[in-house]
Formats: C-alpha cells, sequence, structure tokens
C-alpha cells in the first residue's frame, strides 16, 4: 500500500515474474462500510489484478489502522471475505 493513496494512483503490490504480479488501483477515498465487526469510515476501495490470472478482479476494502475489511471477486470464481473479529 502506498503511503497516501490518491484516486486514480496504481502500483504494484509485489512483483516476481510469471509467479506474483499484483497490481492495485485506488478507486474510492473516505467511504464507509459495514462489515459484521462493524461500520467503519474514512475507507479506501482498491481493484486489484494479477496479469498471472487475467480473468480475475478483487475489490479490497481497507479501514485505516485495520487493514483489509472486505474482499469481494468481481470477476473470477465467487468468493466474499469479511471481517468478524480482530483479536488482540
Amino acid at each position: 500500500m502506498l503511503a497516501s493513496p490518491q484516486i486514480p494512483d496504481a502500483y504494484r503490490q509485489e512483483y516476481q515474474k510469471g509467479n506474483a504480479e499484483d497490481t492495485a488501483w485506488i478507486v474510492n477515498r473516505g467511504t464507509s462500510a459495514s462489515v459484521p465487526f462493524g461500520t467503519l469510515h474514512n475507507i479506501l476501495t482498491s481493484l486489484e489484478f494479477a496479469r498471472i490470472e487475467p480473468k480475475v478482479v478483487d475489490q479490497k476494502l481497507y479501514a485505516p489502522r485495520i487493514g483489509i475489511i472486505q474482499e469481494t471477486a468481481l470477476t473470477g470464481p465467487p468468493e466474499v471475505a469479511k471481517l468478524v473479529r480482530i483479536i488482540k
């Protein structure tokens, strides 16, 4: 993740040719989202894509000081993951 991501920043998350070629695009900032953990604010939304999986695009929601709170496959195999709790 970039230190101060802005719309429409795009960046590589990791790169190892043929093995890990993940890229993210920032598409929204400052929204709220509700997951089983609760309602969180100042959410950052990214679309994430890997060249080695050209038919898969994931949408990820990030909350400040927490990280990913929801991940949804927009294309490819259906998948949804939501934050339920934080263990300290």
